[in-house]
């Protein structure tokens, strides 16, 4: 059993909220984490999700540019970045993004929660920022 005092804890403690879509509630145990633990990109990336989920896009963007500083090569952080670029109406940004994602090769570690959250959030936001892009041209 983890202690409240280790970041893991915290992370899974903000992924079950985030799962239950309790958004709100589960940023201050993502931030709890990352103040414990800067340098780990999954929690950077799980913060970026909460944000993304929230219609934050703008800080879902500031998380995602971490992660890829910490973990460059991680395609699923860069797919994530180009979906938060969509959301806040920067095409040309994430069509250029895009083209790297392709390029590298995804982090292949996943556990069943974050696989799962990962899979619903991005399913639908993806779509909206489809739409959004639509109204754009």
């Amino acid at each position: 059993m983890m202690s409240p005092e280790r970041p893991e804890y915290s992370f899974q403690k903000g992924n079950i909220l985030a799962l239950m879509q309790e958004f709100q509630a589960a940023l201050p145990y993502m931030e709890n984490a990352i103040k414990q633990d800067p340098k780990n990109a999954d929690y950077h990336y799980f913060k970026g999700l909460v944000h993304n989920a929230m219609n934050n896009y703008f800080k879902a963007l500031e998380e995602f540019n971490i992660c890829l500083d910490l973990n460059p090569s991680n395609s699923e952080f860069r797919q994530s970045k180009v979906e938060a670029l969509i959301q806040l109406g920067r095409i040309n940004e994430a069509q250029e993004e895009q083209k790297n994602v392709g390029k590298i090769s995804a982090d292949s570690r996943r556990h069943p929660l974050r696989y799962e959250f990962i899979t619903e959030v991005r399913q639908e936001h993806f779509l909206e920022g489809l739409s959004k892009k639509d109204e754009l041209y």
